[in-house]
């Protein structure tokens, strides 16, 4: 089995003069729960649709498996399953008759695992799927992916307009899956928690180009928030790898992409008299690296000064 599930080179999609995908190198380890997060527009689904094969490159190519993602060979196919965030379904279908429709296109599809399923989310195989609630169809949609068994599951969104308790039971579904060896997930979600629970690497897309590619961890250690304190009220700061800054009375708030820097020095630097370093939340931090306030500076450009790239590592 090859160590990279996904491997995407210069991977690049225009729809006419738009360029919805930007050259996007991309390397998804096997194994791996990777969070792919973006504003509305960024990309996600598009590039998303690229590694499903639904979609066509203008430029470069994407692997699947080993495999370019257009391949069409059924055995190759049946081994990714893919949730999207409406959880489209024929009506008239049973959540019994999903199974069987299913099974028909993944060949390692485990019964007992799609009742396990349907059983804790309280299904019936007799309902029919066009009368279920929202959340109830996305349980059926995922207990049927993941009997599947596929050594690649893809996810665009798929916990959009649910509650609280449907998608901590997605989640944990999602989890259940990754615990045998070799699979891989792909989340692309706007709910920050999930991607915080479950993933261990994250990818941030940014007007289609690609702002990060790291673990988690190493995109939270590379984004800081920081409150100085000043003897009088401070002016705009020119600060490395500033991200958003606000200001109140005689403090000021700054988010900056500063992985290495010690918090005194940077102080000293601007000319505070105190500093203190505050925790931000992962939607904090992804809103301030892809917020349209100012020019985003990426981790390798803050540290060598010349380059833009991405946040990358680990």
């Amino acid at each position: 089995m090859t160590d990279a599930a996904i491997t995407c080179s210069g991977l690049t999609r225009c729809f006419g003069n738009r360029m919805a995908v930007d050259r996007i190198d991309l390397v998804v380890p096997t194994g791996a729960i990777l969070g792919l997060l973006g504003r509305n527009g960024a990309g996600k689904t598009t590039l998303l649709r690229l590694m499903l094969g639904l979609l066509r490159p203008t430029n470069g190519r994407v692997d699947v498996l080993g495999l370019p993602a257009e391949t069409t060979d059924a055995t190759h196919r049946g081994r990714i399953g893919f949730l999207a965030e409406d959880h489209p379904v024929h009506t008239w279908m049973t959540v019994g008759g999903l199974a069987h429709h299913h099974r028909a296109f993944f060949p390692r599809f485990d019964q007992a695992v799609f009742d396990s399923l349907i059983n804790r989310a309280g299904l019936a195989p007799r309902a029919r799927l066009g009368r279920l609630s929202r959340g109830q169809r996305a349980s059926a949609c995922l207990a049927a992916t993941i009997a599947g068994d596929p050594d690649l599951l893809i996810l665009d969104d798929p916990g959009l307009g649910l509650d609280t308790a449907a998608r901590r039971d997605l989640l944990d579904a999602i989890l259940e899956t990754v615990r045998r060896p070799g699979r891989t997930v792909i989340l692309s979600s706007h709910h920050m928690a999930d991607i915080d629970r479950v993933a261990d690497r994250i990818a941030v897309l940014d007007g289609g180009i690609l702002r990060a590619n790291c673990t988690l961890d190493r995109f939270r250690s590379a984004i800081r928030r920081f409150v100085f304190h000043f003897d009088a009220p401070p002016r705009e700061p020119t600060l490395p790898g500033l991200l958003t800054w606000t200001s109140d009375g005689n403090d000021l708030d700054v988010m900056v992409v500063a992985p290495d820097v010690q918090p005194d020095i940077l102080a000293q630097s601007i000319g505070a008299r105190s500093v203190r370093e505050v925790p931000a939340s992962l939607e904090d931090i992804c809103t301030a690296y892809t917020g349209p306030r100012r020019p985003r500076p990426t981790l390798a450009s803050t540290l060598a000064k010349i380059r833009s790239t991405v946040v990358t590592g680990g």
